[in-house]
């Protein structure tokens, strides 16, 4: 049981960690193509 917890919260920290990238990502997509025009 606790192993199963202990999954999810890691798999959560993952998922937000994966979030947070994806958006910095975009951020820097949207300041390139800003800097290009």
């Amino acid at each position: 049981m606790h192993h199963s917890v202990d999954f999810k919260l890691s798999a959560i920290k993952l998922y937000l960690k994966i979030d947070s990238i994806r958006k910095v990502a975009e951020l820097l997509d949207c300041s390139k193509s800003s800097l290009q025009r």
